[in-house]
């Protein structure tokens, strides 16, 4: 046996390890398969089949139970896993939560509101799933949208294509604090001008 440097605690605990070095695993079966180093398993079977993946850090019951070959994978929370046994620089963070491809963060699972009190900054590219219809956001898309979105400019509003409206009310179109301006098309379906008593292409 040439490891070292190894803390391993629990019955069957890194019982396979021969040559792994620096290690910490805690509880039952805690990286019971484990050969690699770096590693540090906490829970009762976290890390079980991890054989020559190194660097990982598994807390929880069970934990990264499926990783065998990954390498520096942050997986937290009991049942927090993945069934890819190869993921590299993938986490998962809390019960059950689930990470499927490398370089990828989850968090909880799909029952789980994530809620940020502070600030977000994104730097990257965002990607959401929105509920097709919901009046509580402007979608970007071809067709009318349902619901009762509502569009609110307080500022400048740059329209680079078509701007197109049922109704415009001159209180909402005209405004001396606000500008509006279309680099196109402005093609409006139905103008009301009640001051001036003007009405164009509104159905009586």
């Amino acid at each position: 046996m040439s490891g070292s440097n190894n803390s391993f605690f629990g019955n069957n605990t890194g019982f396979k390890n021969q040559t792994g070095q620096d290690n910490a695993f805690f509880g039952t079966s805690a990286g019971q398969n484990n050969t690699a180093s770096d590693n540090a398993f906490f829970g009762n079977a976290a890390g079980y089949n991890n054989t020559s993946g190194q660097g990982n850090t598994l807390v929880g019951s069970a934990a990264g139970f499926n990783i065998t070959t990954g390498s520096n994978n942050t997986f937290i929370g009991s049942g927090a896993d993945t069934s890819t046994a190869n993921l590299t620089n993938a986490t998962a963070v809390g019960a059950n939560a689930q990470v499927s491809a490398s370089n990828t963060m989850v968090l909880g699972t799909n029952a789980v509101t994530v809620q940020v009190p502070g600030n977000l900054n994104i730097s990257g590219n965002l990607s959401a799933n929105l509920p097709s219809g919901d009046g509580s956001y402007i979608q970007n898309r071809n067709s009318q949208q349902s619901g009762n979105a509502n569009f609110n400019i307080n500022g400048n509003g740059t329209v680079g294509g078509t701007l197109m409206a049922d109704i415009v009310r001159a209180s909402d179109f005209i405004n001396a604090g606000t500008q509006y301006k279309t680099d196109s098309i402005l093609s409006i379906v139905c103008v009301q001008l009640p001051s001036l008593g003007y009405k164009a292409g509104c159905a009586t």
